[in-house]
């Protein structure tokens, strides 16, 4: 469990919901079907740390770094 506003098994559920979403998006970008759900895997990432409650980690501040300087640097 996240925190008890925030139990793991709606977030997994939510972010299923974003994911399938997003792929008709991508879809509507024009990539190709086989591609897609590599291409949503890219630009869409959960990061769940066991034990870290409602709190944000150094961990997670290291995965949206990442994310950021992969994604949003030019």
């Amino acid at each position: 469990m996240l925190g008890c506003r925030c139990p793991l098994p709606g977030v997994r559920e939510a972010y299923a919901a974003a994911r399938e979403k997003y792929l008709e998006l991508v879809l509507l970008e024009g990539v190709a079907e086989a591609d897609a759900p590599a291409v949503v895997s890219q630009r869409l990432q959960l990061y769940v740390e066991n034990g870290a409650g409602h709190k944000t980690t150094e961990g997670m501040e290291i995965a949206i770094q990442d994310f950021f300087d992969q994604h949003l640097r030019s």
